[in-house]
């Protein structure tokens, strides 16, 4: 019998490697800025468009594949930049007022329940403090039951 737990015929064989992972480097390409396209179902800002293109895709030289594409590309991109604009978005806030002023409310309330010294007045504040089903919880849903989340313990 060769091996430690079972009848084979092969030899026990233990070692010890070591393995490094080789980090991986990407280089993005930039992603080019959108441009605000509605501006084109505006008949005048259409026409200044088409125009303006036409006029710069006559430059374009006969040149190899790769330069006129690239000289295409810039067409497009400064003829938009001129005519159309960089689109801005519009990012929300990630809390809300009213959640502020619930975070609030709760601070508050835990604030009132570690500053009283009886056992009745901790146990009145809570009861005070508890998010009950008829109100509505910071994320906009109504709550079915007590929320825990905003409950005093």
């Amino acid at each position: 019998m060769r091996s430690a737990d079972i009848a084979s015929d092969h030899h026990l064989l233990v070692g010890e490697i070591r393995l490094r992972v080789a980090r991986v480097v990407r280089q993005e390409e930039k992603v080019g800025c959108r441009f605000n396209v509605q501006r084109l179902a505006n008949p005048e800002v259409h026409r200044a468009f088409v125009g303006e293109l036409q006029a710069r895709a006559s430059d374009i030289p006969d040149s190899t594949v790769e330069e006129e594409w690239q000289c295409i590309k810039d067409a497009f991109i400064a003829t938009s930049e001129n005519t159309l604009g960089v689109l801005r978005t519009q990012r929300k806030e990630w809390i809300s007022d009213a959640t502020w002023e619930k975070i609030e409310e709760r601070k508050n309330a835990k604030a009132a329940i570690v500053c009283a010294r009886t056992r009745a007045t901790k146990i009145g504040t809570r009861k005070d403090n508890v998010v009950g089903a008829d109100q509505e919880a910071p994320g906009g849903e109504a709550s079915s039951k007590k929320s825990v989340l905003w409950t005093l313990r």
